[in-house]
């Protein structure tokens, strides 16, 4: 396939008569064709896309506050699981971090 730039020039050639005979005519035709139609393909796949962007916007807008809260939420969280000791077996132990448990919450 000739890039688009090449067909451009056939095209002009043959549009200012420069090339009237059917051998370059008829490649021409059938290159513009094919380049029109996959200028339309994908000018209506990027049609598509912005639709799906634009239908995605206002879900976006409303999970983005929504996740900003769980997200420093969560940050605290994990600050204060940082500081904790691993689960004691000695029942005392376990007694004195699960007050501290119920503290937290």
């Amino acid at each position: 396939a000739l890039p688009i730039y090449e067909i451009d020039d056939l095209a002009a050639d043959l549009c200012s008569g420069r090339a009237e005979d059917d051998e370059h005519k008829q490649p021409v035709d059938v290159m513009l064709s094919n380049h029109h139609k996959r200028y339309e393909a994908l000018k209506k796949r990027v049609e598509e896309r912005q639709t799906h962007g634009e239908d995605a916007l206002p879900i976006a807008e409303k999970y983005n506050p929504v996740y900003s809260e769980l997200s420093d939420w969560v940050g605290e969280l994990e600050k204060q699981v940082e500081g904790l000791e691993p689960i004691g077996i000695v029942p005392e132990k376990i007694k004195e971090q699960l007050d501290e448990h119920t503290a937290l919450s």
